[in-house]
């Protein structure tokens, strides 16, 4: 009998190297140091939470909200149930305007504070998730930095940690919160 040794990372992540780790050994932008600095103006916030996120954002979420919306950065939100509808309520809560809410649908399915919308073209697609990667590329794309609403041990081909990776690929600074055990990352 051949013992098979099966690696759970990422595609074309070297072993040994752990998801949140560059191939050097270093820790990526997900250190708390470096993405919890000031927000400012000119950040372009992409904030993205799992579709099962499913109660009011704790108070840990809404400070680090709050310094986002006192920087006065832009935020760039989806439109899915979940985690992106409860920071909109949030948002809308607090009067922010400057939010511009990402679909790749015909009518968007939630946008509480009716804020500017950015359609992306899923043309070419046929499938429902491909078609809503590409809004996750243009948000990542637009982002200069990333707040992730997800668990710490989500499978690596969810959508989640896929925005977590391409976001890490092109050097923006990731702040990851995981909502079932209460804790940043």
């Amino acid at each position: 009998m051949s013992k098979v040794l099966i690696h759970h990372g990422v595609k074309g992540q070297k072993w040994g190297v752990r998801r949140y780790q560059n191939s050097d050994g270093t820790r990526t932008t997900l250190g708390k140091a470096r993405s919890r600095k000031l927000y400012s103006p000119e950040d372009r916030v992409f904030i993205s939470g799992k579709v099962k996120y499913d109660k009011p954002l704790d108070d840990s979420l809404k400070k680090e909200v709050d310094k986002i919306i006192k920087g006065g950065s832009k935020i760039l939100i989806g439109d899915a149930p979940g985690a992106d509808t409860r920071v909109q309520d949030y948002l809308a809560s607090k009067g922010y305007s400057n939010v511009v809410v990402y679909t790749t649908d015909k009518k968007v399915r939630n946008n509480v504070g009716n804020w500017k919308v950015e359609r992306i073209s899923g043309k070419g697609y046929s499938d429902e998730k491909s078609i809503r990667q590409q809004k996750d590329i243009a948000m990542t794309r637009a982002s200069t930095r990333g707040l992730a609403i997800m668990p710490f041990d989500d499978r690596p081909d969810s959508a989640m940690s896929l925005n977590v990776q391409r976001m890490n690929e092109q050097g923006t600074p990731v702040l990851t919160y995981d909502y079932e055990r209460g804790v940043w990352r």
